[in-house]
């Protein structure tokens, strides 16, 4: 059997209402009850390439105004044709000694897209796997900080 490389993903979310203390109860969480807000996330294994030769190259960089992920001046255009990881770390800079505000969260833009994004907060992170030709480099993905920077720690893996 040849060697493949393959990719384990695992999701789980917990949605929750935080109830404000009173009287001699503690602020405290508790799940909801809504049947349609419990048990999302998923689970996948499948393979990336039908070899073992993917190429891993860490694009992370400081983000603030839109521009391309593309770490730095002259630009990049690393291959991320198996997989783009795109995290917003929670800290301002890459040596993770200043935090960002809780509420400051990334655009990730398709191309430059001012206007369509998605969002990521504090700690969060998304990966897309096996891009199309249109999303298949570092810099064909954008950013912009809500405010101030954010560190974006960002992995790709091409084939």
């Amino acid at each position: 059997m040849a060697n493949a490389t393959r990719m384990q993903i695992a999701q789980s979310s917990n949605i929750y209402v935080r109830m404000d203390a009173a009287n001699d109860a503690a602020q405290h969480d508790t799940p909801t009850s809504e049947a349609l807000a419990s048990g999302l996330g998923s689970s996948a294994d499948f393979e990336l390439d039908s070899d073992d030769n993917i190429t891993y190259v860490d694009n992370s960089q400081v983000v603030s105004t839109i521009d391309e992920l593309d770490a730095g001046a002259g630009g990049s255009s690393t291959a991320c044709t198996a997989f783009i990881w795109i995290k917003h770390s929670g800290f301002t800079s890459a040596d993770k000694d200043t935090g960002t505000a809780n509420s400051t969260y990334l655009k990730i833009h398709f191309q430059e897209a001012a206007n369509e994004y998605i969002s990521l907060f504090p700690g969060e992170s998304i990966m897309f796997h096996n891009p199309g030709t249109a999303l298949d480099a570092v810099n064909d993905y954008w950013a912009t900080a809500s405010t101030g920077n954010i560190y974006v720690e960002v992995i790709c893996g091409a084939k």
